[in-house]
């Protein structure tokens, strides 16, 4: 592999696997896991502008709370469609342990053609459609629940949008959950790491095989010129409309990973 190729590729590990280093902040009392930000009124959040979202991380004697606060509205449509999984590594092995996934993937269900089409409905129909939340690799309760089902893990979730249109993520988790089955009682780690991980929307990708590109593919997919800040998708240069597509709604297509390490 060429010099200029390999450090691109080691650049871009460095960049995916990069961990930000928060302390978590103390709080005396249970945050009400509701969707709603008034228990975090005093907390420090941090901006991740790259993906499009805010987060704070705080903690009781026995419990970790985490909110994510999605500013940008494709990163929150994104994160509906095709779900969002909060990996838990208490041993600091760079690799998660546990797994909460929610949202799930919605991305089967949905209608391309509808997506791009209407942003705001979109949202509201994929809001709709996440009831089910699922729980990974704990000492027990995994498994899939509806959305206000309790666990025995003692884990908590909600979301909902706030005044200011943005879609909030919140979770509980005891200490107590972040263990294995061989570990004492209580918390045995002074360092809990975060993975943050929403994969990329994939849909097909060939163009239509006639007639005009851009207009075909925008009639066929119902893509209008409001559909992004009244913009019409690009064209390439390749003369794929659907790359255009990608580029105008990148945010869309592209992974998100976040790492954050919480000193308790």
């Amino acid at each position: 592999m060429p010099t200029k190729s390999i450090l691109l590729y080691m650049l871009i590990v460095t960049l995916s696997f990069s961990s930000i280093n928060l302390k978590a902040q103390s709080k005396q009392n249970q945050i009400t896991v509701d969707g709603f930000e008034d228990d975090w009124k005093t907390n420090v959040f941090n901006v991740d502008s790259a993906n499009g979202f805010e987060y704070s991380i705080s903690k009781t004697d026995d419990r970790l709370f985490l909110i994510i606060k999605f500013v940008n509205k494709l990163s929150q449509i994104k994160s509906l469609t095709t779900g969002m999984q909060i990996g838990l590594d208490m041993y600091n092995k760079n690799k998660p342990q546990q797994f909460i996934n929610f949202p799930l993937d919605n991305s089967s269900k949905v209608n391309p053609a509808e997506l791009f089409a209407d942003l705001n409905m979109m949202q509201y129909s994929l809001l709709l459609m996440n009831t089910e939340y699922e729980l990974r690799k704990f000492v027990d309760g995994n498994g899939t629940y509806k959305y206000d089902a309790e666990n025995t893990n003692g884990i908590k979730l909600a979301f909902a949008t706030n005044k200011d249109d943005q879609l909030v993520y919140e979770y509980s988790i005891p200490f107590e959950s972040l263990r294995n089955k061989k570990d004492p009682p209580g918390l045995t780690s002074t360092a809990i790491d975060i993975e943050i991980n929403i994969p990329a929307l994939r849909i097909n990708t060939s163009p239509p095989s006639t007639g005009n590109q851009t207009g075909s593919f925008n009639s066929r997919m119902g893509v209008t010129t409001s559909a992004k800040q009244n913009k019409a998708p690009t064209r390439s240069p390749s003369g794929n409309p659907m790359d255009g597509l990608k580029e105008q709604y990148k945010e869309m297509f592209e992974n998100t990973k976040k790492k954050i390490r919480i000193t308790l």
